[in-house]
């Protein structure tokens, strides 16, 4: 019987009652003594021992004895702390008190003095847990007014011209989660390299100095240096697999996540928060059982205030920012102390000035040690990231990707399904256009796989009901869409508060100008960053254009050029801040197109097309200049068009008898739709349409697969331009010379469509099975998602024939298809019995994004089929799931003894597609270093390689398949040990050892891997 049990049958003195009703005034003394009478309890349990039933007492009288205890001031003070948003009581505190209590009882101080402060620390974090029914009520506050904070997504700067502004939306609705890439390479861009410390002292040089050679220097060191940092950005190790941005809170404590502008950095941090607001941990990898607190910290708001440390910015900010009034004391450090903290850390790249931005750094690296149970995010743009920022043993770095088809078409799903609730049917045609527009058009699908620029998509499309079937005509709309403000009645006043020289209509004379001298900086190699340039040299460029523009001083003007930059980084978003003093536009499609209309307004001006010519001859074929050359043609009209497009035809590039070049980016122009070209050259025009469907219906043997890909894709984009019917005609006029369904695959495409799709309909019933398998194929590469299509692959899905049968399946899934139906029937076939079946319609699932539970439990089942095949191919499609759980993952552990070796094989690509790290993982590619199959010693060597693991028994298991006798299998453990060096110091003094220990002939291999990790 425990010491408050007794108390709670004693008459109790009216000194103790008193005591214990001040303690709190909202509990009278009966129920302090059930919540002390709890605590007790709890802390027995938790010490495995009731304290009280060891410490002989004298009955009642010892009972009262020990009131003592908790009449004591010290002790009424300590339990009042919670109550009063002062903290825990303080164990020693308690201890000491209660040892003077019991000093009458000898005979217990040895239980005392060994076992008290261990039950009163137990009994204190009962007890707080207990009274911290006042910080569940904060939380309750809190995670409500966080989660409109973060649920409640504005698109700032965004409207839509002529139509209203598009209103708020709901994150939950609209969110699509986003892939990562593990980083683990440290040999990535530095930027305190020689060439950029020599070139940062230079720039403290006099800016106004007469010398052209200083400055020309210095423009083009500091230029080139930039550019060859965003180089090896771009060429970068991506080997690691692509896993779900969530997995880098359940696969790591700490993490690191790096992203382009627009690439959803701070939307993926505002969902983590919202789901532990909405009580959905598991959601993003957390245990559904555990209570979690989100911090949220918006890194460029912290540093506002630089005397704060962190704890105290984030009470403060709570309190200011979210209305949270009183929160208890130690409120944020009851969740951090027991690490169910979610910690975010937002923007550390908007820390402009390097200095604050290490010490910022530190700080975070500080806290986050002192609270290392909890797991933690911190988001950076990659330009100006410093490397050793964090250590990447200790925080895994990873990227975002830009989406993949699946993760567009989801997230257009949940906008118009979000947008249109009222309306399914309208919701769906609008999905299917927006769709059908990424399909006819490539650059601008490439476009949309950055989440803020299909956002932008989405709301042209939205308001103007259809995309502009011209590029050029989208993206002036978009740059529009962004330099217009949310309050189009207060746009000529924010402008006047902001600029002092500059209108409104010279920002977009000066941003074309500014894009034109950007991208003749140089290529970057990168499709989708604009080129990053010097904060110096952009002001500098700045100052000397407006002072032109506007006719002022030379300070005026520099002023003004600052004033520019944060205007338009601020309000519009199309030009961004990179990392330290850098900026660029927030996508390279606008840094091209505003060149190409600068380009266009020069020969316009001056009435030359000679302007345009010249960067035709200077640029043609050049990938950098390709897409400006390609907007240049879509702007001119009839014979301006014309000579443009003759200039490319008549080039005479190298080996074009071969490669086609000229006649190829001809054939591009020609998609590009000029206006009026088809009206005064047709024939000429024709001439060409001819040349590119001899090509087409040429042998792919005999001119090679590129050339012919690439003359296919200029023939389907001719649809729905001027040129789309005389297009359809000369294929038709070639017609038995096609591929039958090649040709309704042109029909579809050149304005044919329901003609084509019925043709196939009806083939799909043909008694020829090689005539029903190419059927569903085409249908599948066509996306069309009408009813009659779904049902006849449908019914396919029961073809006699297994090939048939799996073609219905893939078709399905290229489809998108996620109705009941369509699922429920491709889940049936992951049971049939012929392997390339269940294969494709696994295939299919992974493809709709259909990963439940059933599917994998319809997976895992598979991987005891007695078909080697069914395993092997099982494995694989586990692998492409992503599903990291601890099942599919001991499952794949199994295959890795598994008696065939393709098995064995196909599970260890499985398991490097997951990332997985884990000691098993490891220890079960190590044992197939020694596998009596050479290509799976390679393969179990490069999976090591790939997942990055550099302890002693990796390191010493790849050294020794460096003598293997396989030249393979001794190609693969060097690159291995390659990789692996890029992410460690240790791996080169082992390669060293090892060449020192096997004095041998065959040690080619080692020395090359020395070679690459010294040397490359």
């Amino acid at each position: 019987m425990g010491f408050f049990d007794t108390v709670a049958r004693l008459t109790i003195t009216e000194a103790f009652k008193t005591g214990l009703a001040e303690i709190n005034s909202r509990l009278n003394p009966d129920e302090m003594i059930v919540l002390l009478q709890q605590s007790e309890v709890a802390a027995d349990r938790a010490r495995g021992w009731e304290l009280f039933a060891r410490i002989d007492r004298d009955g009642a009288n010892g009972d009262r004895k020990f009131l003592k205890f908790f009449q004591s001031g010290l002790v009424q003070n300590e339990l009042q702390k919670p109550f009063q948003n002062r903290g825990k009581p303080d164990v020693k505190i308690l201890v000491e008190v209660f040892k003077r209590s019991a000093s009458e009882h000898p005979e217990s101080e040895s239980y005392l003095s060994d076992l008290m402060p261990l039950w009163m620390d137990a009994f204190v974090e009962s007890y707080f847990d207990r009274v911290g029914i006042c910080f569940q009520l904060a939380k309750a506050q809190y995670l409500k007014q966080l989660a409109r904070r973060v649920d409640d997504v504005k698109f700032v700067g965004i409207a839509v011209p002529g139509e209203e502004v598009e209103k708020q939306e709901v994150l939950a609705q609209i969110f699509v989660m986003p892939d990562v890439r593990e980083e683990r390479s440290r040999s990535l861009p530095q930027l305190s390299t020689p060439e950029r410390a020599f070139m940062e002292a230079m720039s403290r040089l006099n800016p106004y100095s007469p010398d052209p050679q200083r400055i020309t220097i210095r423009v083009n060191g500091q230029e080139n240096s930039l550019l060859e940092e965003q180089k090896a950005w771009a060429t970068r190790d991506r080997s690691a697999p692509r896993i779900p941005a969530q997995a880098v809170i359940n696969n790591q404590k700490k993490a690191v996540v790096l992203g382009a502008p627009g690439s959803g950095k701070t939307m993926l941090a505002s969902y983590f928060a919202l789901m532990l607001c909405q009580s959905n941990p598991n959601q993003i990898g957390l245990p559904a059982e555990d209570d979690w607190l989100p911090v949220v910290v918006r890194i460029q708001d912290w540093i506002l205030q630089p005397k704060m440390g962190l704890l105290e910015y984030l009470r403060s900010n709570a309190e200011a920012n979210l209305a949270c009034k009183e929160l208890p004391t130690g409120f944020f450090e009851h969740w951090l102390d027991r690490g169910k903290a979610l910690i975010l850390l937002d923007g550390l790249d908007e820390v402009v000035d390097e200095a604050q931005r290490r010490k910022v750094a530190e700080q975070i690296e500080t806290f986050l040690h002192q609270y290392q149970d909890n797991p933690a995010v911190i988001t950076s743009r990659p330009a100006g990231y410093r490397w050793d920022f964090f250590n990447l043993d200790e925080f895994p770095h990873y990227t975002l990707e830009s989406f993949d088809d699946k993760q567009v078409a989801t997230f257009i799903d949940h906008w118009y399904d979000s947008r249109l609730k009222d309306d399914p049917a309208q919701a769906e045609r609008r999905k299917a256009d927006l769709q059908k527009a990424f399909t006819r058009n490539e650059r601008i699908r490439l476009l949309a796989k950055n989440p803020l620029l299909l956002t932008i998509i989405t709301l042209i499309h939205r308001y103007q009901a259809e995309l502009p079937r011209q590029r050029c005509k989208l993206y002036e709309k978009a740059v529009e869409t962004l330099l217009t403000s949310w309050d189009s009645g207060k746009e000529i006043k924010l402008y006047s508060q902001v600029l002092l020289f500059l209108k409104s209509d010279d920002l977009l004379y000066i941003l074309k100008k500014l894009a034109y001298w950007i991208h003749t900086q140089g290529s970057t190699g990168e499709t989708e960053g604009g080129t990053l340039i010097d904060k110096d040299e952009l002001i500098r460029w700045l100052r000397k254009e407006i002072q032109t523009l506007k006719k002022c001083e030379a300070h005026e003007a520099k002023g003004e050029a600052e004033r520019f930059i944060d205007f338009i980084q601020r309000r519009t978003g199309l030009l961004n801040e990179q990392g330290r003093d850098r900026y660029a536009f927030v996508h390279k499609t606008f840094q091209e197109y505003l060149t190409a209309e600068e380009i266009f307004d020069r020969a316009d001006v001056e009435d030359d097309t000679d302007i345009i010519l010249a960067h035709f001859r200077q640029h043609l074929h050049d990938q950098h200049w390709r897409e400006v050359l390609l907007l240049l043609v879509s702007k001119l009209k009839g014979k301006k068009a014309q000579k443009a497009i003759r200039e490319v035809l008549e080039a005479g590039s190298e080996y074009e008898q071969w490669l086609h070049r000229d006649l190829l980016f001809a054939g591009w122009c020609l998609t590009e739709d000029p206006p009026e070209l088809s009206v005064v050259a047709a024939d000429w025009v024709g001439d060409i349409l001819d040349r590119l469907v001899g090509l087409s219906v040429c042998d792919s043997a005999r001119i090679g697969s590129k050339i012919s890909n690439e003359v296919e894709k200029i023939l389907h984009c001719l649809g729905e331009t001027n040129l789309e019917q005389v297009s359809l005609e000369k294929l038709q006029a070639h017609g038995d010379r096609i591929d039958r369904f090649q040709l309704l695959k042109f029909q579809a495409a050149l304005g044919l469509e329901a003609a084509a799709i019925s043709q196939l309909l009806v083939l799909l019933s043909d008694e020829n099975s090689d005539v029903r398998y190419p059927a569903a194929g085409a249908l599948g590469h066509l996306g069309n998602t009408s009813p009659e299509v779904v049902s006849g692959l449908l019914a396919l899905c029961d073809d006699k024939n297994h090939f048939v049968c799996a073609c219905a399946a893939e078709a399905l899934g290229k489809l998108g298809n996620t109705s009941p139906e369509v699922v429920s029937r491709l889940l049936a076939l992951c049971n049939d019995k012929d392997w390339y079946v269940r294969e494709r319609a696994a295939e299919a699932l992974v493809q709709l994004g259909n990963t439940s539970s059933e599917v994998v439990s319809r997976l895992l089942v598979l991987l005891d089929n007695e078909d080697w095949s069914a395993r092997y191919h099982t494995a694989g499609t586990l692998g492409k799931l992503r599903n990291t759980s601890p099942e599919v993952v001991s499952r794949l552990l199994v295959l890795l003894d598994d008696e065939d070796s393709l098995v064995r094989y196909g599970a260890t690509s499985a398991l490097v597609q997951l990332g997985n790290t884990s000691p098993e993982v490891m220890s079960g590619l190590l044992a197939l270093l020694d596998d009596e199959q050479s290509f799976l010693r390679f393969r179990a060597a490069e999976a090591l390689g790939k997942l990055g693991n550099t302890s002693l028994e990796v390191m010493s298991g790849l050294l020794a398949l460096l003598d293997d006798e396989d030249s393979l299998v001794r190609s693969g453990a060097k690159s291995a040990l390659v990789q692996l060096a890029k992410t460690s110091d240790t791996i080169r003094p082992k390669v060293v050892q090892w060449l020192e220990e096997n004095p041998n002939d065959g040690i080619g291999d080692a020395i090359d891997c020395l070679w690459s990790i010294v040397v490359e």
